[in-house]
């Protein structure tokens, strides 16, 4: 079969959209009978190794231009937009967390709280009361920052509650995060303060490790380090606030304490700055308009001491205790950075959730314990007496008044020598009446202590057979 005229065609053109109305193509017209045979040869060739494909062409267009059930547009639609979907913290918490569904919804509020106010100024504090499930807000904190947002943390806790309270729970809730992989170290508050184990862990190798590595810091109990002390000793010690604050820089902070102040309002300023820096006292300037963070506690003790000397002792504990809290609990930076509830609080939120009530413990009236000290320690008095009598007292205290047993003229012995050994002996008896005040298992101690010290100065001063023999046998 011979192509009509001998002409054939050979180009790049194409019966698509691009090819017939977009692209620059090119077409050659071949008249030569040779060239027309040998390209009409070679198309045959190929024409007829060819496979019939129109079934399965068929089937593909036929695939595009079915029609589809509403419920398979619907799942499709579910598939699409679940495959890119990133679960919220809200999905993760109602489905994945293991102690959202355990907590109170008092406790639910107050670990919202934090997050937002961390947040905000970098840290936050929850200073609810004893007995109010502090813990399990922080262990909370612990899920949703390690599990969901998986950033490296650091707890600090007191060496007394770490097995008992912390470890026991984490075992209980959180068993994954104490082993494996995840980004979770649990430290004591005086680890911040040791050097090198016997078994070679070296602490402030790990410290400046997690001071590197860490995204946040809890601290439990963290009054502890409301006293600055030194910053830097002549053998280049730092107190254990400032090997803290060394590790905190730049860090997320959430500090868990029911008594976040002591003895001044600047405790609480001390922890503040553990997340807003020392050497940034404006820190919250633009957020509350306190340009001087020092100052402002400052303005908050005067206040404090006004409410004071306006009272007498007995009406400040009485009806103005409130009024002087109120210096504090007023104060918009405490407001801005302080999760606080009562116990009354509590009652509260759990009447309106429907739930049971906590139990804490009712405060009775003080009521008269009658005792009698002649009748339990009748006979140690009178010993006592005997003992610091003016004339010949029987606690003579010889080591250290050796001229009252000099055999010699006692004009010959300097006033000078005389009355420092005097001295000496009236400080350690009203020592030992302090103690006796404090507590007779205290003075029992310190009269045990003395005694070891008699003995010890007995044996040495004894240098003849008789005297070490009476020793021995006494």
């Amino acid at each position: 079969m011979q192509v009509i005229g001998s002409v054939a065609l050979v180009g790049s053109s194409n019966f698509t959209v691009p090819g017939l109305t977009q692209n620059i193509e090119l077409n050659i017209q071949i008249r030569a009978p040779g060239d027309v045979s040998q390209l009409q040869a070679w198309f045959e060739q190929h024409w007829n190794e060819g496979e019939e494909v129109t079934p399965q062409i068929i089937q593909v267009i036929e695939r595009q231009i079915r029609d589809y059930t509403p419920f398979e547009i619907y799942a499709k639609a579910l598939r699409e937009l679940f495959t890119r979907h990133e679960l919220t913290a809200n999905e993760w918490e109602q489905r994945e967390s293991k102690l959202f569904p355990v907590l109170d919804q008092y406790q639910r509020d107050g670990y919202k709280s934090l997050l937002s106010i961390a947040g905000q100024h970098g840290g936050a504090l929850l200073c609810d009361g004893v007995g109010l499930g502090k813990t399990f807000v922080g262990l909370m904190l612990i899920d949703r920052l390690v599990n969901f947002e998986r950033k490296r943390v650091v707890l600090l806790v007191p060496k007394s509650g770490r097995e008992s309270v912390w470890e026991r729970n984490i075992r209980r809730y959180l068993p994954d995060i104490l082993n494996g992989f995840l980004s979770f170290k649990i430290y004591n508050h005086t680890d911040l303060m040791r050097g090198v184990s016997a078994d070679e862990v070296s602490y402030p190798a790990i410290f400046e490790q997690l001071r590197q590595q860490a995204d946040v810091v809890i601290i439990d109990e963290a009054h502890h380090f409301r006293n600055r002390g030194l910053a830097s000793t002549e053998e280049g010690v730092r107190s254990r606030y400032w090997q803290l604050y060394h590790l905190c820089g730049g860090k997320q902070l959430y500090l868990l304490t029911a008594t976040p102040v002591n003895n001044h309002l600047t405790d609480f300023q001390h922890l503040i700055e553990l997340f807003s820096r020392t050497d940034r006292p404006d820190f919250f300037a633009s957020r509350l308009g306190i340009h001087n963070l020092a100052a402002h506690f400052q303005l908050l003790e005067k206040q404090l001491a006004a409410i004071v000397r306006g009272q007498g002792l007995g009406e400040l504990f009485d009806s103005n205790q409130v009024e002087a809290e109120q210096v504090l609990f007023n104060d918009k930076l405490f407001r801005e950075l302080v999760v606080q509830r009562s116990r009354a609080f509590v009652k509260q939120s759990q009447r309106q959730q429907g739930v049971s009530e906590a139990l804490f413990p009712k405060k009775e009236d003080p009521r008269v314990a009658q005792y009698s000290v002649k009748k339990t320690y009748g006979h140690l008095l009178g010993k006592v007496e005997m003992a610091f009598a003016k004339d010949k007292p029987l606690f003579a205290l010889a080591p250290y008044y050796p001229i009252a047993y000099f055999k010699g003229d006692p004009e010959s012995i300097a006033g000078f020598e005389r009355g420092r050994q005097v001295g000496l002996v009236r400080l350690i008896r009203v020592q030992f009446l302090k103690r006796f005040e404090s507590s007779i298992t205290a003075f029992e101690q310190s009269c045990q202590n003395l005694l070891l010290k008699l003995l010890a100065f007995v044996k040495v001063n004894s240098q003849t057979e008789h005297e070490l023999n009476r020793f021995d046998k006494w």
